[in-house]
């Protein structure tokens, strides 16, 4: 609560500041200013949100809700510090999804084996599915995240069924 307040007051303060002609619009990032708390802040929080998900991606226990806050202030992220936005953009969009893909896989493929005809499994995770689109959305779904679909799509024949139509409503919906 304090650290909410102590954030409040420096924004607040600093809105109260010197008006100051706004610099020219670049596309660089900004350095990261050594008085410039809000932005020293978010470039911290940046660094410890990636060796969080980077921990989390090694022991396999990322989620899909573990990147929402950090892909939501990837924006400002990239003003100060390109080289964290870049990680973030990355471990969210690719490697976690791709985790999750190949997770949901190793589960899938033996429960198919063992119930081939089983219309729906367990194993086949609603995750993994939105894993799928959310790398289709950003355009990190590569050969190896495609050859990972195309076996989860083997086993979890009613989840690439789902896709599918959630693609085809979608693609109606934007003509």
């Amino acid at each position: 609560m304090y650290e909410l307040f102590a954030l409040v007051a420096v924004l607040g303060l600093s809105a109260c500041g010197d008006k100051k002609e706004a610099p020219a619009a670049t596309s660089a990032p900004k350095a990261v200013a050594s008085d410039d708390p809000v932005a020293q802040m978010t470039v911290e929080h940046a660094k410890k949100d990636v060796a969080e998900l980077t921990t989390k991606l090694a022991a396999h226990k990322a989620n899909l809700f573990d990147c929402a806050a950090t892909m939501s202030s990837v924006a400002e992220v990239q003003k100060y510090d390109a080289a964290t936005a870049t990680q973030i953009k990355k471990l969210c969009t690719h490697d976690i999804q791709l985790d999750l893909i190949q997770q949901a896989v190793d589960a899938a493929e033996p429960a198919h084996k063992a119930k081939p005809d089983a219309v729906s499994l367990s194993e086949c995770s609603v995750d993994a599915g939105l894993s799928v689109e959310a790398m289709q959305e950003a355009g990190t779904l590569d050969d190896t995240a495609k050859a990972l679909v195309a076996r989860l799509d083997k086993a979890c024949p009613l989840l690439a069924q789902v896709r599918a139509d959630h693609a085809a409503k979608a693609a109606k919906a934007t003509k």
